[in-house]
């Protein structure tokens, strides 16, 4: 078995990002706030060495860097946002460390 991601997987998970930043931008996804749910707490269960891991971190350092909604935040105020975004997800407001990562490369 390979170390390399399925590029299906991959697109899924490129998916769920945009997804779950629609969420922060309180844009209508409420139908699928159980799937970005479990997004969440898969992020929060990744290891450093996870090929998802870098896949993701790339994709929200993109994100950050070029979507115009994100550009206007600090660094401070970002973390802040999706700490109460996460927070009416779940008992926590807990950023993953994928996305903290990816926040401290892009900023």
């Amino acid at each position: 078995m390979t170390n390399e991601m399925n590029p299906i997987n991959g697109n899924t998970l490129c998916a769920m990002v945009d997804l779950f930043l629609d969420y922060v931008k309180e844009k209508e996804v409420e139908s699928q706030i159980d799937n970005i749910s479990e997004f969440i707490i898969d992020c929060a269960n990744l290891e450093k060495t996870d090929n998802e891991f870098k896949l993701l971190e790339e994709k929200f350092k993109v994100e950050f860097q070029g979507d115009e909604y994100f550009q206007t935040l600090s660094a401070f105020r970002l973390t802040d946002l999706l700490r109460e975004r996460i927070s009416t997800l779940h008992d926590n407001t807990d950023v993953p460390s994928v996305i903290g990562r990816a926040i401290f490369k892009a900023y």
